[in-house]
């Protein structure tokens, strides 16, 4: 059973009715869309009956382990593209609302200032840009005491841990 994709309807439709047990280990992750790409190439998928497609069906999930919503998308997409490849995994993109510039400034005003409350923080900031000693801040939102401590924590301020006072909460 070294070529799972070289058998005939009849042998998969004996297999899936029996109970033997295939061992077949994927030693890439992309093996598996490999394997049931290059079984749905072998079987012509496309022109097998409704009752034939259904054993092709049990065959690829008896020997995959995949379920059944997993088999038929991938089955869909092999029909769409006549490919099966691993998708890219998708990170969420969310807007960044400061800068690494907006950060920077913020430490300056914080070190000079030391622990200022957030109002008092965004009149220095507001102050600043009227006297044109930093250039204006899109956001004409500065953060509070809280947002700052958030910074102070979040991996991509680290700007911010080295130039900004160290805050307790």
């Amino acid at each position: 059973m070294s070529n799972l994709e070289q058998l005939t309807l009849a042998e998969m439709e004996e297999f899936v009715a029996t109970s033997r047990h295939v061992t077949w280990s994927a030693v890439e992750p992309g093996s598996v869309y490999r394997l049931v790409e290059r079984v749905l190439k072998a079987q012509p998928y496309r022109r097998l009956s409704q009752g034939q497609r259904a054993i092709v069906k049990r065959f690829l999930a008896k020997i995959t382990a995949l379920s059944r919503a997993p088999l038929t998308r991938l089955i869909r997409r092999w029909m769409d593209t006549r490919r099966i490849a691993r998708k890219p995994a998708r990170h969420p993109s969310f807007h960044r609302r400061y800068s690494d510039a907006d950060i920077a400034s913020l430490a300056e005003v914080d070190a000079a200032h030391e622990d200022l409350s957030g109002p008092a923080v965004r009149h220095l900031m507001e102050t600043r840009e009227k006297c044109g000693r930093v250039d204006p801040i899109k956001q004409r939102h500065h953060p509070s005491k809280g947002y700052r401590w958030l910074l102070l924590r979040s991996v991509k301020s680290a700007a911010y841990l080295k130039r900004g006072p160290s805050i307790e909460k």
